[in-house]
């Protein structure tokens, strides 16, 4: 686990450099230009992560109640540098049970199988489903329109007799 982690902070370090001292000007110009530290801080109370986070900074009082992260605070980038080096060693640690049985690799790999076909569908299912309602929606509204349009002609057909 030790050349990951090696690999992980040189990563850190090379991401820290780029984000504070080669872009620094660039990023505080432009708001729009995105960041995983300004990603995850205006969404973080959103995902899971970012959730367990605040609860665990607000409980140990590093932060207060009803604060959340800011992207330009520097204890909100340090609190996700060492989040993130958390997730990533806890990630890291079935690795070596994974390469060891292959028992476990294989009902891992099922799982994760089974994982990318829940959330095909469910993807599936949401998008082309919305977009299949859409496409009815406007036939019935087409068809409205036109009974509308009808009606009026035959109105005005009955007031010319």
């Amino acid at each position: 686990m030790f050349f990951p982690l090696v690999g992980y902070f040189v990563w850190q370090l090379w991401y820290v450099w780029l984000t504070e001292v080669r872009d620094k000007e660039r990023l505080d110009k432009d708001p729009t230009l995105e960041s995983s530290v300004r990603y995850m801080a205006r969404r973080g109370h959103k995902n899971v992560i970012g959730m367990i986070v605040l609860q665990i900074c607000r409980a140990t009082g590093i932060f207060k109640k009803d604060q959340t992260f800011d992207h330009r605070a520097a204890q909100t980038r340090v609190i996700f540098m060492v989040s993130q080096f958390f997730y990533t060693v806890v990630f890291m640690l079935p690795m070596k049970f994974l390469f060891d049985s292959q028992q476990v690799h294989a009902a891992s790999l099922v799982m994760c199988y089974i994982a990318s076909i829940w959330n095909g569908a469910g993807f599936y299912i949401e998008v082309f489903s919305s977009a299949y309602l859409k496409q009815f929606e406007q036939s019935i509204k087409t068809d409205r329109e036109a009974r509308a349009l009808s009606a009026a002609e035959d109105t005005s057909a009955h007031e010319k007799l």
